[in-house]
């Protein structure tokens, strides 16, 4: 069979078809935005996706989740106006105050558990441990 239009368009539309799919029969269950924010990080992998949205329900549903999305948000907006969403990483050398080099070694200790985590695709454990950071996120806010 012989397509009529161009293959990477009829690619584009189909992941279009499949990403409207999974967002209107997710979110029978799961609020609209969690729904977005999931599909948003990629759906490639439906099962793998359905299984971030349920982490992402489960941690959204604490009562700590308010406030720590609230610092998260802080940081995000704090980075924006300093250099821009995803801006280049720390120089560890160029840390000078204390708050700052404890933060960034906590941030390491996360770092290397979520990469661990990645592999066997334990997202309630990988939000639990970047939700460990709150604390640490507000102690260096607050110095």
């Amino acid at each position: 069979v012989k397509l009529a239009a161009d293959r990477a368009v009829v690619a584009g539309q189909v992941v279009d078809f499949v990403g409207k799919r999974l967002e209107a029969l997710w979110g029978e269950e799961f609020p609209p935005d969690l729904v977005a924010a999931v599909l948003s990080a990629g759906f490639d992998d439906a099962v793998d996706a359905r299984r971030r949205l349920e982490a992402l329900g489960a941690a959204r549903a604490r009562p700590d989740f308010a406030p720590l999305a609230a610092t998260f948000k802080r940081v995000a907006n704090i980075q924006e106006k300093a250099r821009g969403a995803g801006s280049a990483r720390v120089d560890p050398a160029l840390l000078r105050d204390e708050a700052e080099r404890r933060l960034h070694g906590e941030l390491a200790q996360v770092e290397a558990e979520v990469a661990r985590l990645r592999a066997s695709r334990d997202y309630p454990a990988i939000l639990a441990a970047v939700a460990g950071l709150g604390p640490a996120v507000d102690r260096f806010l607050a110095e």
